[in-house]
C-alpha cells in the first residue's frame, strides 16, 4: 500500500524569524572571527621579522632576555643560538627568580660537584656569580633544582662550593650545619678550616678536636 507523505507542520513565524536572527549573528561572528585570525597572523609574522634581527644583540641584552626564560629546556637552546647569547646563559645575572627543569637532558653537570649532586643542582651551581645571589633567590633555586637543604650530603655539598669559592664563613656556616648531623666530610672539612686559618683564626687543638 502506497504510504502517504509527512504532512509538513507548520512553523510559528516568530520561531522562524528567531531562528534567521540567530543564523545571521552566528554568520556575523564568523565573519568577525575570521578576521580577528587573519590580523593576529598578519601581527605575528611581522612580530617574527622585527625579533629575528634581535639575535644579534650584545651579551646584556641576551642576559635580560634569559631573566625571563625559565624553562630550562629553552634556555639551553637559546645558548646555541650564538657565542653570546651562551656566554650571558652562563651568568647568574641571567637567572629568574624560579626554573621549570621539566625534561631537561642528561649531561655530565654533576661533574661540578665531583658526583656529589643531581644535573639539575649543577645547573644552578655552574652559573657564574651565582654565590652574589641573595641567599633566598640563590636557595630557593637549589630547592626548585630539587636539592633538599636539610640534608647533610647536601650540605657538605653546597658548603665545599663556598670553599671553592674562597666565601669560608659560608662554607664554615654549611659545614657545621652537616656536621651536626654527623657528617665526617663536613667534620674533617671544619678541622681544615681551622688548621689553615680559613674563615677563622688557625687554632689546631680545635682543628684536631674536628677530624
Amino acid at each position: 500500500d502506497a504510504v502517504d507523505p509527512p504532512v509538513p507542520v507548520p512553523v510559528p513565524a516568530d520561531a522562524l524569524r528567531l531562528v534567521l536572527e540567530r543564523f545571521d549573528r552566528l554568520e556575523d561572528e564568523l565573519r568577525k572571527s575570521r578576521a580577528e585570525h587573519l590580523e593576529t597572523r598578519r601581527t605575528l609574522a611581522e612580530l617574527v621579522r622585527s625579533i629575528r634581527p634581535t639575535f644579534d644583540v650584545n651579551e646584556q641584552v641576551a642576559s635580560l632576555v634569559f631573566a625571563h626564560v625559565r624553562d630550562v629546556r629553552s634556555r639551553l637552546a637559546l645558548a646555541q643560538v650564538s657565542t653570546t647569547w651562551h656566554k650571558a646563559s652562563k651568568q647568574a645575572s641571567s637567572l629568574p627568580k624560579s626554573l621549570d627543569f621539566s625534561g631537561i637532558p642528561v649531561t655530565d653537570w654533576d661533574t661540578l660537584c665531583y658526583g656529589g649532586c643531581s644535573q639539575e643542582v649543577a645547573y644552578v651551581l655552574g652559573f657564574n656569580g651565582v654565590l652574589d645571589l641573595p641567599d633566598a633567590h640563590f636557595h630557593a633555586l637549589l630547592e626548585q633544582a630539587g636539592a633538599d637543604l636539610s640534608d647533610r650530603k647536601v650540605q657538605g655539598v653546597i658548603g665545599n662550593f663556598y670553599d671553592n669559592a674562597d666565601r669560608d664563613e659560608k662554607a664554615l656556616k654549611w659545614y657545621h650545619l652537616g656536621a651536626r648531623q654527623g657528617d665526617s666530610h663536613c667534620e674533617y672539612s671544619i678541622g681544615d678550616n681551622y688548621r689553615n686559618g680559613y674563615g677563622v683564626e688557625i687554632n689546631l687543638d680545635t682543628a684536631l678536636e674536628w677530624y
